[in-house]
């Protein structure tokens, strides 16, 4: 039996032989492999491995290890906390759902205008309501609402791994679906969002995406018409739950459309085809339009609307007499492709229905990897080294990606000729650190060699060449295409790849394994008992990080952060606006119980551009209280977070020649040398310059020039004479520094060459009991020292109209090289002289009633 025989052959069901020899009683202190009767190893193994009852009991183990890892750190939630930010909002509004108050618009966010739920025609926010629901039967159990969301990941992704199972089954066999749950459940990048306490969208939307996958590759291999029909709706029924549930359904709906158009182009598409499908897209489109107001996405709702329409015009086509003129040089599958395309265009040009550039920009961009936001969030920053995340998963995968492409091609006369472009081009994208643009120029190279192959074989073989592709193995191999452009576009993407690659890894695995046992030589029974081994070796090994890993997630809000939001909702007015960095709002509402004007879903470039020019970098205190008025803030939080994340709220709130951008730069005492008078503090470190500095003659250029030491003179106990050492080299100048702040007291110089900035002395603390309150010096260059974060948090500065009036008291400071810092809130009043401008409200033209060209804001 060869290698690459098909998949349902390697797994075929032969009983194997039962002869069973006499064991040797003789002991021996050497092991002797000759005395081990392989054949009836390999009998008895084969024999358990063709017992499908042997999977659903291991399926059952699988689950019980998924679950007990992914509860591994309910110890850490104390039944009262969640894992991040985003899933403390899901958690309010299922509990604004489940008291019964009308909840048409959530006032608690983007204050003071409010975010509005649902959509214009229908107001329901679906995902909200379905987490209320699974409260509501966890509540009935005696368990609180948070306790519900504490536990939905970890069950629903158990769930999950059932339906993944059930697909992986449908689609191979037992044997694979049962290995890839087992690594699907043990891989690590898809444990956070299955994780106990992370409540939100993933975990759901992947138990929808695997049972509606999962009943699409029933429906497409059943014979009966009826059956096919109905497994075909339930499946559509499934993907409009998917949709409902998280805007990642277009990675589902994207992935069938786009295997209809390929059954289509290899002449799988006929009448039964095209009823089935058109039951699946009629069963998501219709309820999903109703509910959110045809409200229609590129991928996720046009192209399957759009797929379907090829089909019934390819289906009619095919009848007239033209089309079978047509076929002596095209296909006439092909021939209908080509009109619908031509005719697309051609309507499009005259309605305007389909938006090119926004799909081109949906494509190329599919993390909203474009301007300075996306450049400042790291999940959503590009991820091209598979390999770290997935190890031997990954070589194991690529080898299934070869056997795939070889199933899939197999019985044409040169399967080579598909098999190699295609192996060629997925296997080394897994490994290679290629560009997101570089991976799209590919694919589409790709797609024309395979296009130029397969009219080649058409002109040779004419309608015989469709009938010796098998059209299935395409499903899995358009979901590969997908999730590894996915995974490379950004590292958020890693947790769709995960399932993708565990299924990869059991078809490679599982078929050597079967190949190794089902043959007669000894060495190669022997082989496949070891991929056993080595298989349950690979879960335990995998489990056993993921569960440390899993162990040690609790939540960031417990200690300071929830006690400056318990402050909050016990010590201000219920009808308060807070602002701060957009990281915090889904805290702010949730446990702090008041508005906020921005939040994690806050990653529209206009609003972080005014929040990070107006309300953490202003360069005067009349600008930020601007923007405060005419948000009604009254109340402005910091902490100690702001210092590592200056570079982000700087960069998005500069102009077009960046002239916010910057870091704050952290140094250390080195050492301390006795001078006259008194002592020189010399503190190390490195900060790079954030703009082109002239100084005696001579340029120090950004990004090659760098700030590599302080010097301080203790002089009677005061500070004096601060100096900067500035290099380009191996040679750093001394420069004296225009200011310095001890203590909440700073003090200004003026001297020729000065490097206008500004350095803070605090403390450092190497233990909690050990520190040197001159020990470390934060420095704040020209761009920053003027910010107001940097007035009021880091240079303690009294200000009009800011009134401090929490501090929880933890020094700003330096404990083993990780600044630290306390939470901070101040009262806003702004003075009567200050006016609103409701230009930095661009984004609520409507309610307002005001036009303003934010860009030209952006750029002056």
């Amino acid at each position: 039996m060869s290698l690459l025989d098909d998949v349902g052959d390697l797994f075929s069901k032969k009983e194997a032989p039962t002869e069973v020899k006499e064991e040797s009683k003789q002991n021996t202190e050497a092991i002797d492999l000759s005395n081990i009767n392989f054949k009836d190893v390999g009998a008895t193994v084969s024999k358990i491995l063709n017992d499908k009852y042997t999977y659903y009991v291991g399926l059952i183990g699988v689950l019980l290890l998924g679950l007990w890892i992914r509860t591994r750190n309910l110890n850490l939630l104390q039944g009262k906390y969640l894992l991040g930010l985003d899933p403390y909002l899901s958690f309010r509004h299922a509990k604004e759902i489940l008291s019964g108050a009308p909840f048409l618009r959530d006032m608690m966010r983007h204050a003071p205008i409010g975010q509005g739920i649902g959509t214009s025609l229908i107001k329901i926010d679906a995902f909200a309501h379905m987490l209320a629901a699974w409260d509501k039967l966890v509540m009935s159990f005696g368990q609180t609402q948070l306790y519900a969301h504490i536990i939905y990941p970890a069950v629903f992704g158990v769930i999950g791994f059932i339906f993944f199972f059930l697909f992986v089954k449908e689609l191979f066999n037992e044997k694979v679906g049962l290995v890839a749950t087992a690594f699907l459940a043990v891989i690590s990048s898809y444990l956070y969002r299955t994780l106990a306490g992370f409540a939100d969208h993933e975990a759901m939307a992947m138990v929808f995406m695997y049972a509606a996958l999962w009943m699409f590759v029933v429906a497409f291999k059943e014979d009966k018409l009826k059956k096919k029909y109905l497994f075909a709706g339930v499946s559509g029924i499934l993907t409009c739950l998917m949709a409902l549930s998280w805007r990642g359904y277009t990675l589902l709906t994207l992935g069938i459309a786009s295997f209809a158009i390929i059954a289509l182009i290899f002449n799988r598409a006929d009448k039964k085809f095209s009823l089935m499908y058109s039951i699946w897209v009629g069963a998501f489109v219709i309820p999903f339009s109703v509910l959110y107001g045809l409200q229609i996405t590129v991928a996720g709702v046009f192209i399957p609307v759009l797929s379907l329409a090829l089909l019934w015009i390819n289906f009619f086509f095919s009848k007239l007499k033209i089309s079978n003129y047509l076929s002596k040089y095209l296909p006439k599958n092909i021939q209908s492709l080509l009109i619908t395309i031509g005719l697309g265009f051609v309507l499009n040009a005259f309605l305007n229905i389909f938006n090119v550039s926004a799909f081109i920009a949906q494509v190329t961009q599919p993390a909203e990897q474009s301007g300075r936001v996306a450049h400042t969030i790291s999940e959503i920053t590009a991820s091209t080294n598979l390999y770290s995340a997935f190890n031997l998963f990954l070589i194991f995968g690529a080898i299934a990606v070869v056997y795939l492409v070889y199933l899939t091609f197999r019985d044409l006369k040169r399967t080579a000729a598909f098999s190699i472009p295609i192996s060629l081009f997925i296997v080394p994208a897994f490994f290679q650190r290629y560009a997101l643009k570089v991976y799209l120029n590919l694919m589409i190279i790709l797609v024309i060699a395979i296009l130029g192959v397969f009219f080649y074989f058409y002109r040779k073989q004419g309608e015989e060449f469709f009938d010796n592709i098998n059209p299935i193995y395409f499903l899995p191999i358009i979901f590969i295409l997908f999730v590894t452009y996915l995974a490379k576009s950004a590292a958020r993407f890693l947790f769709l790849f995960s399932p993708i690659i565990a299924l990869l890894a059991a078809v490679s695995i599982t078929s050597l394994i079967v190949f190794a046992i089902e043959r007669p030589e000894k060495i190669a029974k022997f082989a496949g008992v070891l991929l056993i081994i080595f298989v349950c070796y690979l879960v335990y090994s995998n489990a056993t990080v993921t569960a440390n890993q899993a162990k040690h997630s609790g939540s960031g809000l417990p200690g300071a952060w929830e006690n400056s939001f318990i402050w909050l909702r016990d010590n201000t007015p219920e009808d308060s606006i807070v602002t701060h960095w957009w990281d915090y709002g889904y805290w702010t509402q949730t446990i702090g119980e008041r508005a906020s004007t921005h939040d994690g879903g806050t990653h529209g470039e206009h609003e972080l551009f005014i929040l990070g020019r107006y309300g953490m970098t202003a360069q005067t205190p009349e600008d930020a209280l601007t923007f405060f008025k005419t948000y009604e803030v009254d109340y402005l939080l910091y902490s100690e977070e702001e210092i590592g994340k200056y570079h982000a709220f700087s960069y998005i709130g500069s102009n077009k020649d960046f002239d916010r951008r910057s870091t704050i730069g952290v140094f250390s005492l080195q050492q301390q040398q006795e001078v006259r008078n008194g002592t020189k503090l010399i503190y190390g470190g490195q900060w790079g310059l954030d703009k082109d500095i002239v100084l005696n003659n001579k340029v120090f250029a950004e990004g090659s020039s760098a700030i590599v030491g302080f010097t301080v003179n203790k002089i009677g106990g005061a500070l004096v004479d601060p100096v900067a050492y500035l290099s380009e080299g191996s040679n750093p100048i001394q420069v004296p520094i225009s200011c310095m702040c001890v203590a909440g007291q700073c003090t200004e110089q003026q001297e020729d060459s000065v490097l206008n900035g500004c350095v803070v002395v605090i403390p450092y603390f190497s233990s909690q009991s050990e520190g040197d309150e001159l020990g470390a010096i934060l420095y704040l260059s020209e761009k920053v020292k003027d910010g107001l974060f940097a007035r009021l948090y880091v240079k303690r500065l009294e200000l009009e109209g800011f009134e401090e009036v929490y501090n929880d008291n933890v020094p700003l400071a330096v404990y083993q090289g990780r600044v630290v810092g306390p939470k901070m809130i101040w009262k806003v009043t702004p003075p009567e002289y200050i006016e609103k401008d409701p230009q930095l409200l661009w984004n609520n033209t409507a309610i307002y009633g005001y036009e303003k060209d934010f860009r030209k804001n952006y750029e002056d």
